[in-house]
């Protein structure tokens, strides 16, 4: 059995890989900011007796990366598998939005940079093994 690493699993492509890989027999480590606010993977895991463990990791901050993936390796070894999935979600067009929401977004990057981080401190981790 693999162990699973899946970003950005509250809604969406994530939140069906997580269901996908649990239900094919791998452990999944399912990561999002803000778990308690998406309780719908964790009800699922239960109610279905799947291998998911819900937890917080956002790809935003260096710190709940390392923190995050330093607390699953504690608690379940090694990571086989990253999938980086995390992004951010935006609907309307340009002038829909609101100034600030555009400003975040364009300063952050995350669907293509906050990935980095995670994957460094995965490969570091493979590296040492």
């Amino acid at each position: 059995m693999a162990s699973v690493l899946i970003t950005g699993t509250s809604k969406g492509i994530g939140l069906e890989a997580a269901l996908a890989f649990a239900l094919a027999g791998q452990d999944v480590h399912a990561t999002m900011r803000n778990p308690s606010q998406y309780l719908e993977l964790a009800d699922t895991a239960k109610r279905e007796k799947l291998p998911i463990t819900v937890s917080t990791i956002n790809v935003d901050s260096d710190e709940s990366v390392n923190a995050g993936i330093a607390a699953i390796q504690k608690d379940h070894g090694q990571i086989d598998v990253l999938a980086n999935n995390a992004g951010v979600e935006r609907s309307g067009s340009v002038e829909e939005l609101p100034n600030a929401m555009l400003q975040q977004l364009s300063q952050v990057g995350a669907n293509w940079k906050n990935g980095t981080p995670l994957t460094e401190c995965w490969i570091q981790d493979l590296e040492a093994t």
